[in-house]
């Protein structure tokens, strides 16, 4: 399973999105704190898209290759 993650403070031009076995993309302004998910509005997109997955991975990958 590969997921796309950040370290703190660590900046990425994928914001509010990762994707997993090469075929979700999960995206949108959902907050993870259980506070947030528990009283804000938060809103989450599940896409089942392996070429978008693929893409995103792409770009990861290429975001990893770039880092100094």
């Amino acid at each position: 399973m590969e997921f796309a993650a950040l370290s703190p403070g660590e900046r990425a031009t994928l914001p509010g999105a990762f994707f997993f076995d090469g075929r979700y993309v999960v995206t949108g302004s959902f907050n993870w704190p259980e506070n947030a998910e528990r009283w804000n509005r938060e809103n989450l997109l599940v896409l089942e898209c392996p070429e978008m997955a693929q893409a995103f991975s792409a770009e990861w990958e290429s975001i990893q290759r770039d880092k100094p």
